[in-house]
């Protein structure tokens, strides 16, 4: 009877391996963290953010479950009624556009870029850090360099300096970028290195690539949202696989990077292959989701992958055995079952 025992634990223990050593995974997904989108909109509303709120709010109802729903479309109702006041439309045209050329709603930018485009807001600006030399403050190098080249585009009409009018619409969109701190270090550095280029041989298309970077990206996915994602990159490399993203999702690329973080550009390549509605199944688990649907793919991640999930949202005791579970190494596993 003591040996039947013993030969039932080793067999469990060589079961419970094998089932460990070759189905690990099944774990990883009954731990996956599931985001809370009414939360994170709610969120975004109390911190005054509410063109981000709008943007999840839209992104999160093409994947919402059960009374998601109604929550969110409340949630969306009451963020655009407030959009749409007159005080909050005033202050972001004349506040921040006009008297600071930095907004994060389309009428703040669209009142920036025309007295931007009007030399206003160039004068403006140059007074400025006009002021700030002579008073001994900071100024700021980025944004002398923006308006003065602003400034030659505005007055190059008919002088063989290079296209004008594009450059100086994207030198506008720059300014505004630079304002809310959206210029990565990176890409300021290779700036100015093709601004000092601009000056030495007297035209204005050594930008035109820069430029043309930025304004693929705010087209794919919206003024606010371009800016926002440029502002996440770290080199050219990220830059070019935020593209990608852009590219394949279009608006829906600025919520995705939010939730997925570093992860969302480091797999662009890969996630540019997958759905744009699995993508964002799986960008509700953050990090983490985006890796799973990348590794297991769409098939395996939407079936057994998203039933696991909702096993475990019901028995919520499964995730505690799972994390326990998977702290132990995979060579303890083998060696179960090789000893079993």
């Amino acid at each position: 009877m003591r040996t039947l025992g013993w030969k039932l634990a080793w067999l469990v223990l060589g079961l419970l391996s094998l089932y460990l050593v070759t189905c690990r995974w099944h774990l990883e997904f009954l731990t996956l963290p599931r985001l809370d989108p009414v939360a994170r909109v709610r969120q975004f509303s109390a911190d005054h953010q509410y063109v981000a709120a709008a943007d999840e709010a839209r992104y999160w109802l093409e994947i919402a479950e059960g009374e998601e729903v109604a929550q969110l479309t409340a949630l969306l109702a009451e963020i655009e009624q407030h959009r749409a006041s007159m005080d909050y439309q005033a202050e972001k045209i004349v506040s921040e556009g006009l008297l600071t050329g930095t907004s994060d709603e389309i009428s703040g930018q669209i009142t920036g870029g025309i007295s931007s485009l009007m030399l206003i807001g160039d004068l403006r600006d140059l007074v400025r850090q006009g002021m700030n030399y002579l008073q001994d403050e900071p100024t700021d190098r980025m944004l002398i360099t923006l308006t003065a080249l602003s400034l030659v585009a505005s007055v190059a009409q008919g002088v063989s300096i290079g296209t004008s009018s594009p450059v100086k619409a994207g030198l506008v969109v720059l300014a505004q970028a630079h304002k809310r701190g959206a210029l990565p270090p990176w890409w300021q550095r290779q700036f100015f290195q093709t601004a000092e280029q601009a000056w030495a041989t007297r035209s204005l298309s050594p930008l035109v690539p820069h430029l043309d970077r930025v304004s693929t990206l705010i087209s794919a996915t919206g003024w606010e949202q371009g800016l926002t994602l440029l502002g996440r990159t770290r080199d050219p490399g990220d830059l070019n696989r935020l593209a990608l993203l852009a590219r394949h999702l279009g608006r829906d690329t600025g919520p995705l990077v939010r939730l997925g973080g570093e992860t969302a550009l480091t797999l662009a390549p890969a996630l540019k292959q997958v759905a744009v509605l699995p993508l964002k199944q799986a960008s509700r688990f953050g990090p983490e989701g985006l890796r799973m649907v990348v590794h297991h793919g769409v098939k395996r991640f939407l079936s057994l992958g998203m039933l696991l999930v909702k096993l475990a949202m019901r028995f919520p005791w499964l995730i505690i055995v799972a994390l326990l579970l998977l702290k132990v190494p995979v060579v303890m596993w083998w060696a179960g079952l090789v000893l079993s």
